[in-house]
C-alpha cells in the first residue's frame, strides 16, 4: 500500500489529527485511474466497510493507499 503525503487529486494534506485520527484514505478509480480522497470523491460508509465513487468518472473506487499527518 501507497503512503501519500497529500492527496494527487486534490491536494488535501492531513494536518491535525486529534479528533479525527492520524491518516486518511486515497482511492483509486477502477475505470478511469485517477486518485482520490474522501475530501473531492464521494464515499459512502456502511456496516460492512465503505464505498468510494470518482469524482472525474462517478465509478467506484479501491483504497489504494493512506495520507499520513505531517
Amino acid at each position: 500500500m501507497t503512503k501519500y503525503s497529500s492527496c494527487p487529486g486534490c491536494g488535501h494534506s492531513k494536518k491535525s489529527g486529534l479528533l479525527t485520527g492520524a491518516y486518511f484514505n486515497i482511492y483509486k478509480c477502477k475505470q478511469c485511474k485517477h486518485k482520490f480522497c474522501s475530501n473531492c470523491g464521494r464515499v459512502n460508509v456502511g456496516l460492512i466497510g465503505s464505498t468510494a465513487f470518482c469524482p472525474k468518472c462517478g465509478s467506484e473506487g479501491y483504497k489504494d493507499g493512506e495520507c499520513y499527518l505531517r
